[in-house]
């Protein structure tokens, strides 16, 4: 069988290596005037994490463009 690696690089520049390992994957959500919406995701793998998410200013210049 094969091994699956998982590399995550920190923002000072050190990289984090694990082999056959689980990521653990979030959503994450902000409040936006009535309703709730999923911005980003968090991928965590042991203490290391990386969240991708949508700005809050991009967020509300897509609201102001829908009005």
């Amino acid at each position: 069988p094969h091994s699956v690696e998982v590399w995550f690089l920190r923002q000072n520049g050190e990289w984090i290596f694990i082999a056959d390992q689980k990521i653990i994957r979030e959503s994450i959500s902000e409040a936006l005037e009535d309703q709730t919406a999923i911005t980003g995701q968090k991928y965590s793998l042991g203490a290391a994490y990386h969240i991708l998410s949508i700005s809050r200013n991009d967020l509300e210049q897509i609201l102001q463009a829908r009005r």
